[in-house]
This record gives structure tokens, C-alpha cells and sequence, in this order.
């Protein structure tokens, strides 16, 4: 059980963090210009790892003291996964091309703060970490298990981004490769959001 949570946390946390958003635009602009990517990327997956955590925590803990609450998860889980699966769907028809930041920072800290304001002031990552992923690896068999695969998931998709800036800036640009990806990730939130369906 517990691999299977950890399973769950992986794919899903992979999948809810792969989406063309200023985040990722960000990490991939600092990995094009060599300004300490792998700071930036550390930082991101940190801050994921650590509001997934909070959100598990606290969640489970409610959890244990209100046993309907499990039901209730899993029905905002399907309708949430559901949804952002026919949102990466939707993304496959349009043109757009991931468009990098212009942005130029020569210090280290104003690239710290600058990372932690993309990451910390966007709403949807908290919806998607301390609402979704706790909500859903709170119900889990093993949480715990959970939250090691969503960060683990964050750690890899920010350090693979720095990884293959440089080499394929070209690709990573085009939209029929970031339409293969809203593909791949509309497939992978459907498994998702069936596995939550099945206990029912």
C-alpha cells in the first residue's frame, strides 16, 4: 500500500506540475541564461515539497476526527483531476508556444526573491499543493508515502528543466512538443482520477 501511495504521489504530483505557467517559464529562463538554475530549481521543488507536506498534515489529522471527511476528498480528487485533465486536453488545439520571461537578474538574492515570488505568490500552487495533493495524500494509505512521491516528482521535473534548457532550448519552444506533453498529462490526471473512483 504504501508503494502505491508513493506512486500516486509521483504521477500525480508530476502531472499537476507539468503545465506551461510562469513557474516553469521562470526555472527554464534561468537554465537558458546560467543564472544559478540549480538554486532556482532547488527553491521550487522545496517549496512544493514543504506546502504538500503542510497540506497532508493537517489534512490527516482532520481526517482521523471525521472519517465522512475521506468521501468527500475523494469526490473534490475525481472532479478536480477531471477537470484539469479536459483543461490539457483543450491546451493539445491551441497554437500558443511556451513564452520565457525576459528577465534579467545579475544577484543572488534578487534571484531567490524573485523565485520565491513566481512560486509563493501565484494562488494555483497553493489550490494545487495544500488544497489538491493534501486533500487527495491525506486519504491515502500511507500519506507519508505520498508526499515523498509528489516531491520527488517536483525535485525531478524542476532539475530535468535546468538539465535540458540549454540543449533543447528549440524544442522545449515549439507547441507540438508541449502539446505531446498536455497529451500525456491529460492521460496520466484520467488514470489518476479513476483510481480515486474504483474504492466507491
Amino acid at each position: 500500500m504504501g508503494l502505491l501511495s508513493g506512486c500516486n504521489g509521483l504521477i500525480l504530483g508530476g502531472a499537476l506540475i507539468v503545465v506551461i505557467g510562469a513557474q516553469n517559464a521562470f526555472v527554464l529562463n534561468q537554465g537558458f541564461r546560467g543564472k544559478y538554475p540549480w538554486m532556482v530549481a532547488s527553491i521550487c521543488a522545496l517549496c512544493d515539497l514543504i506546502l504538500i507536506s503542510t497540506g497532508v498534515a493537517g489534512l490527516s489529522v482532520f481526517i482521523q476526527k471525521h472519517k465522512d471527511f475521506i468521501v468527500i476528498a475523494r469526490c473534490i480528487g475525481i472532479i478536480f483531476l477531471l477537470f484539469q485533465s479536459i483543461k490539457a486536453f483543450l491546451r493539445i488545439r491551441k497554437s500558443e508556444q511556451l513564452k520565457v520571461m525576459k528577465y534579467c537578474s545579475k544577484g543572488r538574492l534578487s534571484i531567490i526573491l524573485s523565485t520565491l515570488a513566481i512560486t509563493l505568490l501565484n494562488p494555483h500552487v497553493y489550490f494545487d499543493t495544500l488544497l489538491m495533493l493534501g486533500t487527495i495524500g491525506a486519504s491515502q494509505a500511507c500519506p507519508y508515502m505520498f508526499v515523498l512521491g509528489a516531491g520527488l516528482a517536483s525535485f525531478l521535473w524542476f532539475f530535468s528543466l535546468i538539465f535540458i534548457a540549454r540543449r533543447l532550448k528549440i524544442l522545449l519552444s515549439s507547441s507540438k512538443m508541449w502539446r505531446f506533453i498536455d497529451l500525456i498529462t491529460g492521460i496520466i490526471l484520467l488514470i489518476v482520477a479513476w483510481q480515486l473512483i474504483i474504492p466507491f
